[in-house]
């Protein structure tokens, strides 16, 4: 396991203790699809799919005044002019 060795490698020459961090790393790795299955080996073992990081918040549509506009608004020299 190529990546695990690297990532041991790493986390020595940055000082960490690297068994700390494997949990971390397996959860990485179970939950990544693979070139050759194109699913991770998470839900090759369970049929379903692994659940990492938030979910993905819901999309609605903006109520406050767009970045730009407020950037203009605020800007000096183009109220000025």
């Amino acid at each position: 396991m190529a990546s695990l060795n690297k990532t041991i490698r790493a986390l020595i020459a940055y000082n960490v203790a690297w068994k700390s961090q494997l949990p971390n790393f397996l959860r990485l790795y179970r939950g990544t699809p693979h070139a050759s299955t194109k699913m991770s080996p998470f839900e090759a073992l369970t049929c379903r799919e692994m659940i990492i990081g938030l979910p993905d918040p819901p999309i609605t549509s903006p109520t406050h005044i767009p970045v730009h506009n407020r950037i203009v608004e605020n800007d000096p020299i183009r109220s000025a002019g």
